[in-house]
């Protein structure tokens, strides 16, 4: 199955369910910036509970291609976001293991919001050795285009995992609070399961694509 999707900032699990299922990924370099998404926002599970970590953007003009977004600086959102993510996972098993794979992305000062994504998703994949292969958009892409299927924007904070075709996200150990906290970063995923991450993913169902034929949507 080949796809065409967003690029996110160190996406929830089900963005890496539904990326681990195809055998291509094409990314939409070309699509509106939407705000308030995982375009430029995260979610890790913190001892208060789930926060939110977004990198702040540039609003040159109203509506912007994905490629041309540039990141500000000025917030120091880097020291930030990697404060936060220390302190979140500090402790958790793996933390030790996968933070030198991940904190050099905050020491970098890239110009624009598409190279710490595209770096995001290079890091996830050799984290969880996934075997789908990404390829890059040279213009937008009108409806499927070159895909089987256009999961754009189907992965926001705004969907209900319940809602999903086919995903239903296996439990795993987490750092804080009683109830398991489903669909948050990829790096709560991989800090506190480290290599049985990707069979957590596996484990979290199959997208029915009996549904995604008959109703044209993955959300459904």
């Amino acid at each position: 199955m080949r796809m065409v999707i967003e690029a996110q900032y160190f996406p929830p699990v089900a963005y890496f369910w539904l990326l681990n299922q195809s055998s291509e990924v094409l990314l939409d370099l070309h699509e509106y910036f939407v705000k308030q998404t995982y375009r430029n926002r995260m979610v890790i599970n913190g001892a208060n509970g789930p926060l939110s970590l977004t990198i702040p953007i540039q609003h040159e003009q109203p509506k912007m291609a994905m490629k041309e977004v540039k990141v500000d600086h000025q917030a120091h959102w880097r020291k930030q976001h990697w404060r936060s993510i220390r302190s979140a996972y500090g402790k958790a098993p793996f933390f030790d293991h996968f933070a030198p794979y991940v904190e050099p992305l905050y020491q970098k000062q890239h110009e624009h919001l598409i190279d710490y994504l595209q770096e995001t998703l290079t890091i996830c994949q050799r984290l969880m050795s996934t075997s789908f292969t990404v390829a890059f958009s040279e213009s937008y892409i009108e409806g499927h285009g070159k895909a089987d299927y256009d999961f754009r924007s189907a992965i926001s904070p705004k969907t209900d995992t319940r809602n999903l075709a086919g995903f239903s996200p296996k439990p795993y150990f987490q750092l804080f609070g009683k109830d398991f906290v489903p669909n948050i970063s990829v790096l709560d995923l991989l800090f506190c399961e480290g290599p049985n991450a990707l069979s957590i993913i596996d484990g979290s169902g199959e997208i029915k694509k009996e549904q995604l034929e008959k109703t044209g949507r993955f959300v459904l």
